[in-house]
């Protein structure tokens, strides 16, 4: 999900000197670097589709969804692990999105150009808002965002669990997990949390965080993204 990952920024311990420390740019370069490899996976499972295999690209989809919310885990508790942990996350990440991506192509197609297009702009958006000042984070700005945020995956949990063990009376909760309007206020959230990620990046350089810490941002900025072009592939599929 998202960015509970960066809710002990002030735990980090800074490093004395400045050489070998966190930068904005190196963590903006790394999560360059994991999009590429994710690009590159997702290429994969995105012509095993195309080609109709489609039973390979599901378990290759799925394995990567473990396997990534493993990653996400491991890097919240061994944050000096990131540069292997935050490449595994993308490339498997990278897996489950060409087989999704796929699939949803097929049913619409150009709603994967759509969906990126609408995460490159809210991506520059929310970027232009946070440095110039528009949207200032505060205290209570991060604890709705995390609150949010942890609301979110406690009901796509609920959800999912409703779904595959058909618990009746939680059907009203399957059916909003649908909903137009639920998805555009998911997206609205997943988009504030890219403020989260761009304010531990730069408050993380300005602290000096030890230089592993580009990895660790570039990972939970890349969670965000892959949350948020998810979100506007489920949007997109609904107007069609």
């Amino acid at each position: 999900m998202s960015n509970p990952m960066f809710n002990k920024i002030n735990t980090m311990e800074a490093v004395i000197d400045e050489k070998g420390s966190m930068t904005i740019q190196g963590a903006c370069l790394k999560t360059g670097f994991l999009l590429l490899l994710a690009l590159v996976s997702a290429l994969v499972t995105w012509n095993l589709v195309i080609n109709g295999f489609t039973d390979k690209a599901s378990m290759l989809a799925f394995g990567g969804i473990i396997v990534g919310f493993i990653a996400v885990i491991c890097a919240s508790f061994k944050k000096q692990f990131s540069y292997i942990i935050a490449p595994i996350y993308a490339l498997a990440e990278g897996l489950s999105l060409g087989a999704i991506s796929a699939v949803y192509n097929n049913y619409a197609n150009g709603i994967v150009i759509q969906a990126v297009l609408a995460t490159l702009i809210t991506l520059f958006a929310m970027l232009f808002l946070y440095s110039s000042g528009l949207i200032k984070v505060t205290k209570t700005f991060l604890k709705v965002v995390y609150i949010a945020t942890a609301s979110i995956f406690i009901f796509y949990l609920i959800t999912t669990l409703a779904y595959y063990f058909k618990i009746t009376f939680l059907a009203p909760l399957v059916g909003a997990y649908d909903n137009v309007f639920v998805i555009c206020a998911v997206i609205v959230i997943a988009a504030f949390n890219l403020i989260v990620d761009f304010y531990f990046i730069e408050q993380g350089a300005n602290s000096y965080f030890p230089k592993y810490m580009e990895w660790y941002s570039a990972l939970g900025l890349m969670v965000t993204i892959v949350w948020l072009y998810i979100e506007f592939l489920r949007l997109f599929s609904k107007r069609r």
